[in-house]
């Protein structure tokens, strides 16, 4: 990570804002996971909440980029700031009058929040190629994802604290102050003036919103990435959120403290990953892309054949066996926090940036729309069949995509001024 990201105003007032709020973000969810469950006694309560959340990313989220390519970027991402601040606080305020937060009440903070980030998450994406150079976007994500994983490691902890000794009122109050003072340090970014069309109705609409979709259909690199990401979170998304969990319950047979040590770990690996990112970059960020994904992909069927019990004692928890596991993911994490900085920086790179947030809308959608059917696909087959095999099904599914996109850039130049490292 190059010292001219660090030093760029823009850059880091964005990161400054966006990890403030992610804190508070991770913060709230994690007290309101701790609440619904004590208040409902059901783990699936909470659950059907995340799922409620999703839909209308999978519904809207296509349409939400015309509007982030028509409208003011920085307006954008500000406001939605303060609305995002003004919706927790006034669930906050509901919490301190009546002493409890009904499931409707929850269902309705998490949707709307969903809706706001329907229109802030590509408008953030949007903006970052808009305050850096195009040689320093690798660095810029890289920052990006950095702080990410800080709030990650970070707000748990302090949402924990803050939950169990002041309670539920006091992290809400907290997370709206957090989204208030990203807005304030968004207000100093300065972005270049585009000139915008006056005129913009249902016909415009349409136009523009068709043109996105003719540009993602029409773009085989882009198509391709669409493809691989599907695949991708149809198959590594499951592996993360329940294959980790029934590895170590039911095949490494870990005490449920171990699944933290776990956890912790992987953190950790995203940490450490954007200061690798430099080296690992070799001037093309889609070859680095395959690479990345194609050695995330061999180390799950690694990890697969160790689960088998062929090489290694499972009948009883074997603090090697744990030791083992523990750093195949460690590498995979890395791994895939490189791929996701490469994939950001290259769309970034090669979409004109007026289409920007059509593409990544668009694409978000198809590809975030892979992740309940694979929930639901290996949900059943952990239960059902071989774990270990499994595993490496995840990992041949991850792997085939690849093949057809790696073939694809062999035979055409896709990046002719390619980044340096």
């Amino acid at each position: 990570m190059r010292a001219q990201v660090l030093k760029n105003r823009n850059m880091m007032l964005l990161v400054l804002g966006k990890s403030v709020s992610g804190v508070g973000t991770i913060m709230q969810t994690f007290a309101l996971s701790l609440y619904v469950l004590a208040m409902t006694d059901s783990p699936t309560a909470f659950a059907s909440v995340l799922a409620v959340s999703m839909i209308p990313q999978l519904v809207l989220g296509p349409f939400a980029g015309v509007l982030v390519d028509r409208f003011d970027r920085k307006k954008i991402i500000v406001r939605l700031d303060i609305l995002s601040g003004i919706v927790i606080a006034m669930t906050a305020v509901i919490f301190y009058y009546t002493g409890k937060l009904s499931m409707p009440v929850v269902y309705g903070q998490a949707l709307v929040l969903s809706l706001i980030s329907l229109l802030f998450n590509p408008a953030i994406s949007t903006v970052i190629p808009t305050v850096v150079e195009k040689e320093y976007l690798t660095d810029a994500n890289s920052l990006n994802s950095l702080s990410s994983s800080v709030s990650a490691l970070l707000a748990p902890i302090l949402a924990a604290f803050i939950y169990t000794t002041m309670g539920l009122f006091a992290v809400l109050v907290i997370n709206a102050i957090s989204f208030i003072a990203s807005a304030i340090s968004e207000m100093f970014i300065h972005l270049p003036h585009v000139k915008k069309e006056n005129s913009f109705g249902l016909a415009e609409y349409k136009a523009d919103f068709v043109a996105g979709i003719k540009y993602v259909l029409n773009q085989k690199i882009i198509f391709l990435l669409v493809i691989v990401g599907f695949f991708l979170n149809f198959a590594f998304n499951p592996f993360m959120s329940i294959g980790l969990l029934v590895v170590l319950k039911s095949v490494l047979k870990a005490p449920d403290a171990y699944y933290g040590y776990l956890q912790s770990t992987l953190v950790l690996g995203m940490i450490i990953a954007p200061f690798i990112i430099g080296k690992l970059n070799k001037g093309s960020l889609i070859k680095t892309l395959i690479k990345s994904l194609s050695v995330t992909a061999l180390v799950i069927s690694i990890a697969g054949l160790m689960l088998s019990g062929f090489f290694i004692d499972l009948s009883e928890f074997s603090l090697l066996a744990f030791a083992l596991f523990t750093g195949l993911m460690f590498l995979v994490v890395i791994l895939i926090t490189v791929g996701n900085v490469m994939l950001g920086s290259f769309q970034q790179k090669i979409i004109p940036n007026d289409m920007l947030g059509r593409v990544i809308t668009i694409t978000m959608s198809i590809t975030t729309g892979a992740v309940p059917l694979g929930q639901m696909l290996f949900g059943f087959m952990y239960e059902n069949y071989p774990i270990w095999l499994v595993v490496i099904l995840q990992s041949v599914i991850m792997f085939i995509p690849l093949i057809a996109l790696g073939m694809y850039t062999m035979r055409n130049e896709i990046e002719p001024n390619a980044e340096s490292a």
